[in-house]
């Protein structure tokens, strides 16, 4: 059996680590303020998408690559880095830039996680 990804569980994983450090020093959105989504997107993990409709920023899982629960996680945390550089400078910090970098890495540390795979 494999993990069943769904909106509500991407949203359990989100409020988990944000009350973990680092997360939980960086004044995240509450769930209730984004929009979770499960994507079948062969070529990545999952994204942060900001959508000019509801302006609620979204974040997105691929069921076709995250199949567990350390995946899951460590991909809400990926998307989260992205949501905390939006938040600080807008779509100028949604890249993978020097700014995330660092800011992965203290997640990586934290957390254990690999920042070359991260």
């Amino acid at each position: 059996m494999r993990l069943k990804l769904t909106p509500q569980n991407i949203e359990d994983a989100y409020n988990y680590l944000k009350n973990t450090a680092p997360f939980n020093k960086w004044g995240l959105p509450d769930a209730d303020d984004l929009e979770f989504r499960v994507v079948y997107a062969p070529k990545s993990f999952g994204h942060l998408e900001i959508s000019n409709s509801k302006k609620l920023p979204i974040i997105a899982v691929s069921a076709a690559h995250v199949k567990d629960t350390l995946n899951l996680l460590g991909t809400i945390a990926h998307e989260t880095v992205h949501l905390k550089r939006f938040m600080d400078d807008g779509k100028r910090g949604m890249n993978h830039g020097p700014k995330f970098k660092a800011l992965a890495k203290v997640v990586c540390r934290v957390h254990g996680w690999d920042h070359k795979h991260f």
